[in-house]
């Protein structure tokens, strides 16, 4: 990240946001924040496009007759099928550009610290994160594309500042 790019070897992508974030949302681990990338592979990028693949019916007749030959269930193609909306892609960087959303389960104590004892009265940490989110804290959020961009820049340059207070980062990248 604080060279701008994020290596990916050769991996399952959806075309679908909303499968993306439905995806990551499974995943409870308050410790992690998410991202969603988005990107726009060229056609020779893309290895195997699994949305085309399922919505033809030569291959899903394949599948049926391959099978009964094997007496065999393909369990994942049989409850996911096309829902994924995957592509395979070749090897590939990302750069901090194209990550459009994170996400995660947080208090908001978790992002913000409580500096000095609670006022009486006060709105509870779970009462002040549905206001700002309109989420309650057991449930996932996602930022906006502005905001994630805005935190992954932030992320970068905090990152960039400890390599530079360790001596590890060069003072001038080469072009």
């Amino acid at each position: 990240m604080a060279v701008g790019v994020t290596p990916e070897a050769v991996s399952s992508w959806t075309v679908s946001q909303q499968v993306a974030e439905k995806f990551r949302e499974s995943d409870q681990d308050r410790g992690k924040v998410l991202m969603i990338f988005a990107r726009h592979p060229a056609a020779d990028d893309v290895i195997l496009n699994l949305t085309a693949l399922y919505a033809d019916p030569d291959f899903m007749e394949t599948v049926r007759v391959t099978a009964e030959q094997l007496d065999k269930q393909f369990r994942g193609i049989e409850k996911w099928q096309g829902t994924q909306e995957e592509v395979v892609l070749e090897e590939t960087t990302i750069t901090n550009d194209e990550i459009i959303s994170l996400g995660a389960f947080r208090q908001l104590s978790d992002a913000v610290p409580l500096l000095g004892p609670r006022e009486p009265g006060a709105p509870s940490d779970d009462q002040i994160f549905k206001e700002l989110t309109g989420k309650a804290v057991n449930e996932h959020f996602w930022t906006p594309p502005k905001s994630a961009a805005t935190g992954v820049r932030n992320a970068a340059e905090r990152a960039q500042a400890f390599l530079r207070d360790k001596r590890l980062w060069p003072n001038k990248l080469p072009s």
